[in-house]
Parts: C-alpha cells; structure tokens; sequence
C-alpha cells in the first residue's frame, strides 16, 4: 500500500524560492501535491494525490480577505496553504502569475530574518552553556562520561543549528534588501512575478 504523505525539504526560501517552486511541480506531475508547510521543520508536506501538470506561486501579503483569495480564483490559481503572510497557491502549467505586492515580500523576508536571527542567538548561547558544561564537568575528579558525551553531542548539534540560523537569517536579509534596493531604484509600482 502506497503511503499518502510525503515531507520535501524547503531548500531555503530566501535563495531560491524558484528552486522550490519548481520543485513542488516535478512532485505534482508525480501526483505528491502540496498539502502544507512545516516550519519548526522547515519542510513541505505533501499528499498523494492524481498526478497533474501544475505551476505552483507564494504571495506575499499580511492583508488577505475572501476577495484577496477570489482575485487569485478568478485568475486560475488555487489556494493551497498559508504560513504567516506566505500564501501559497496552484494552477495549471502556464497560468500567467499574478501581480504580487514585492515592498510585502520584502518586509517578510525581513521580518522572518529577525526570527532566525533570535532563534541563532538563542541556540548559540544553549550551545556555548552546554559547552561549558561539557569543560566543567571534563574537569571533576570522578567525571560521568555518560552525561559528558551526551553534552558534547548537544553542544555539537546546537552549535549546527545556531550556524543554520545564521545562515537563515543572513539569506532572508538580503534577499528582502536587495527587493527593497531594487524598488528603491526602480520604482515602488508592483512587478510582476517571474
């Protein structure tokens, strides 16, 4: 028996939205559709479904009503799921996208880069006090190498993620400056998505 779910990992929004997007169509002609997002996770969730041609697109916007998602209907496109002002949605292969608010994307992508960055900051400090746990508890006389390894091992995988937060954090930044530099330069009128 076929599982109906699957999980795809985000590759990261900030650099290659696209790279996603286009990701998320191969699946679909697969019939693995997407279902939602998982953020603690960052991945998609996705359900098996009948195979079909689809484009996929996320909106950026933090003020949506019934007829922000009928605007997207009556132009072809589905709505699928939502995480925060990430709005994401399907439609058959060429439907021509729709015009999205870029200065909202890049407040997201701004915003989302302050959380990683506070979630870097976090992790890194429960990284260095494991860390100096570890040196601590390596300097007693009858050390417990049960629980030494252990806080090595937390030290080590904290110190990981605080360095993909980071990283997170860096890319979510300057995508939503360089939107921002370019609006500056060219104008604050919408562009249309590519």
């Amino acid at each position: 028996m076929m599982e109906k779910k699957k999980t795809m990992n985000l590759t990261s929004l900030a650099s290659s939205e696209e790279k996603d997007l286009r990701r998320l169509s191969a699946f679909a002609i697969k019939g693995w559709h997407l279902e939602q997002v998982k953020v603690p996770f960052f991945s998609y969730q996705l359900n098996y479904e009948l195979p079909l041609i689809s484009d996929y697109m996320i909106d950026f916007n933090d003020q949506i009503n019934q007829e922000y998602f009928d605007n997207y209907k009556k132009k072809g496109w589905t709505y699928v799921c939502s995480n925060g002002h990430l709005h994401y949605f399907k439609a058959t292969k060429n439907t021509p996208r729709f015009y999205t608010d870029e200065i909202a994307k890049a407040n997201v992508y701004l915003a989302k880069s302050k959380q990683f960055g506070l979630i870097f900051v976090i992790m890194f400090l429960a990284s260095f006090g494991a860390g100096f746990s570890f040196s601590q508890l390596s300097n007693t006389v009858d050390p417990n190498v049960t629980a030494i390894s252990l806080l090595f091992i937390f030290a080590i995988l904290l110190g990981m993620g605080a360095l993909l937060m980071l990283f997170a954090a860096w890319t979510t930044h300057l995508k939503g400056s360089k939107i921002i530099k370019y609006k500056e330069t060219h104008g604050t009128k919408n562009s249309k998505n590519k």
